[in-house]
Order: C-alpha cells, then structure tokens, then sequence
C-alpha cells in the first residue's frame, strides 16, 4: 500500500443507459461497485467514494461492501468526473486515482505502475494507440486538480494540468482492464470475461 496515494470512485453518475444506479449493477452476484472497492484496497486501506446525492450515499451505506471506505457526497452536487475535482477539500493524500464504478477488470498494480511513471509531472494517464485516453483510470497530484474546476471536459482538465501519457503497452497492462460498463449489454460481455480473466 502506498500512503500517499487516494484511490478515488466515482459513484454519483445518473446510470441513464443502464437503467439504474450503476453501482449496484449485479456482477456474478456481486454489486458492480464491489469489484472497484476490491481493486482500491490494493493500494489504500480506506478508499473513497463519491457521490452527488444524500440518496446515493444512503444506499450505498447499505452495502456490506463498503465498510472500509468513506462515502463523501458532493456538495455542489455534481455528476461524473467532476464530483472529485469539487470533493478534494475531504481528500489529503498527495495524489489520486480516479476510478469510476464501472471498470470490473482494472490491474490492481496500476495505481503503484503509473505513480513510478509520474516522475515531476502532474498527472499521467494511460493511452490507447489511436491517441484515447483513459482519464478514470490515471494518477493526479491533488493540488493540481483543485486548480481546473473551470474544465468543461476531462480532455480538457488534462491538457491544463500537461498530464503525461503512456501507452498502456508500455505500462504492460493488459488491454481488457481498460473494460468498462456502460450498457446492459457490457454487464454481459463482462460475465463472460470473468469466465475468462477471473476475478483480480
């Protein structure tokens, strides 16, 4: 585990293509959002969760998944990635990796892999060959994401900050951790990689 390092969920989505909260999406009989906590304890004994609403965090608390976490609820109430960029005052490590709730597969050594890579920049994210990004799986100084809550777009908040990027051949990690679920079609694809990745 690596003390200065936050491992930041992203819960407060409004799940319009799936139908419902995201997060307690049955995965293999579990909530979707225990897999993120699973891969989170990897690198931090508490991490964290974000969500925009009282409701959210309610029924997250319900959980039995969720004991060792900390539930903050937005105060600004916002969606998405930018819950976390208006959430950092209730955050005091030094650098944060932004997950969402909804990526099963993640390598858990990729927060320890991406902070040797980090170097004196002030972020650094993982990159497809065609140039896409994967700005909820990367690593940030804290300090310098408090300073872009003007962002329109996580594209955006990574060209202000310079953040440096790295092929994910480079990291060595394999492409399907980037697996993310979006569709009630992706929670299939993904039954059907457990048969195949198992559970990390």
């Amino acid at each position: 585990m690596v003390r200065d390092i936050a491992v930041v969920i992203l819960a407060g989505g409004r799940s319009s293509r799936v139908g419902s909260y995201k997060p307690l999406l049955e995965l293999a009989g579990r909530p979707l959002i225990s897999y993120a906590i699973e891969f989170a304890l990897f690198t931090t004994e508490s991490p964290y969760i974000i969500v925009s609403s009282s409701a959210q965090a309610k029924t997250l608390m319900d959980l039995n998944c969720v004991g060792k976490t900390t539930i903050i609820v937005d105060p600004e109430g916002s969606e998405g990635p930018f819950s976390a960029v208006a959430s950092l005052s209730r955050i005091h490590e030094d650098f944060i990796f932004l997950i969402g709730c909804d990526t099963p597969f993640l390598e858990p050594r990729l927060p320890i892999i991406l902070h040797h890579h980090l170097g004196n920049s002030s972020g650094v994210v993982p990159m497809w060959p065609n140039g896409y990004l994967e700005p909820l799986a990367a690593l940030y100084r804290r300090k310098v994401l408090s300073e872009v809550r003007s962002a329109k777009s996580f594209r955006e908040i990574l060209d202000i900050i310079g953040a440096k990027k790295v092929s994910i051949e480079k990291l060595g990690i394999r492409p399907e951790s980037f697996f993310n679920i979006n569709t009630l079609s992706d929670l299939k694809k993904a039954e059907l990689f457990l048969n195949i990745f198992g559970k990390h």
